[in-house]
């Protein structure tokens, strides 16, 4: 089985007598697509040739691969727009609900917490890194102009300069490289995904949702996760729209609980690995 689209070039003639599966987590080719959009003109150009190169590619792994799969039914049905895909598979994420879980976490901590707002991920990632600029310059004045006391935490690896500018912004942090990502997660009043671009599912998503904490989120950033809009999360997708939607949660504690109780309950009913595990065997064994 091929776990990556880069991995599969030489799989099809090297094992030709056997099953291949492969898994291409999202259509990565609409992602440069999406990327040569925002780019100068000549690396639009050069983000497209890669996002049509990607795409053929695709389209070979298809025909060529036995069984493919794609995290989730809306990527299943942009691969179908340029390919028959009766042999792909969605299989979404799932989340490890015992570690990604309050149990064990020190309870305290939240009573003693201000106002936090967390965006989590890789900071060298250019959808992470531009999320997190688009955020701190554009929605977070809106909030503390409203809740003074605010903060927001940037927590992930490798923080581009564009990112740890970020810092010179009253209430803003940006932590770097974190020992356990369940600690920035258990103490964040709300847990924001500003992604302007994104594919897929997003783990970071499913992660605070586990962890019971209310997520605020672009359309992109929650599209596959089919959890319902003002109850599991909230979709906000301009700026206005998201600092309000982040003001009125911090206002209400009450309704924060609940949100934050709904998320793990939905996560726990549809992202579990035991769940998602035993389709993948069965997909396998129907395959082989």
């Amino acid at each position: 089985m091929a776990d990556y689209v880069f991995r599969s070039r030489h799989w099809p003639e090297r094992f030709h007598h056997v099953t291949l599966l492969d898994d291409l987590i999202d259509v990565d080719s609409e992602k440069w697509l999406q990327y040569a959009e925002k780019k100068t003109p000549l690396m639009r150009w050069l983000y497209r040739r890669e996002g049509r190169l990607l795409r053929t590619f695709e389209q070979r792994i298809v025909h060529e691969f036995d069984r493919v799969f794609l995290v989730s039914e809306e990527e299943k049905n942009v691969l179908g727009e340029h390919v028959n895909v009766d042999k792909v598979e969605a299989l979404s994420n799932g989340v490890d609900l015992d570690y990604f879980s309050l149990c064990g976490v020190d309870q305290q901590r939240f009573s003693t917490e201000p106002c936090k707002l967390v965006f989590s991920g890789a900071m060298d990632y250019w959808p992470n890194v531009e999320g997190a600029v688009w955020f701190a310059e554009k929605i977070f004045p809106l909030i503390r102009q409203q809740v003074p006391e605010v903060s927001f935490c940037i927590a992930g690896r490798n923080p581009t300069p564009a990112v740890r500018a970020l810092e010179k912004i009253p209430g803003i942090d940006v932590t770097g490289t974190v020992p356990d990502m369940r600690d920035h997660l258990a103490t964040a009043t709300i847990c924001v995904v500003p992604l302007l671009i994104a594919r897929g599912i997003q783990n970071k998503v499913l992660e605070a949702m586990a962890m019971e904490r209310p997520v605020v989120a672009t359309r992109g950033a929650a599209t596959g996760t089919h959890a319902v809009d003002g109850e599991e999360l909230i979709v906000a997708d301009d700026e206005a729209t998201m600092a309000a939607a982040i003001i009125d949660l911090l206002d209400d504690e009450p309704r924060r609980r609940e949100m934050g109780t709904n998320a793990r309950a939905y996560v726990e009913r549809q992202h579990s690995w035991a769940s998602h595990l035993q389709q993948l065997n069965g997909i396998i064994e129907e395959s082989a």
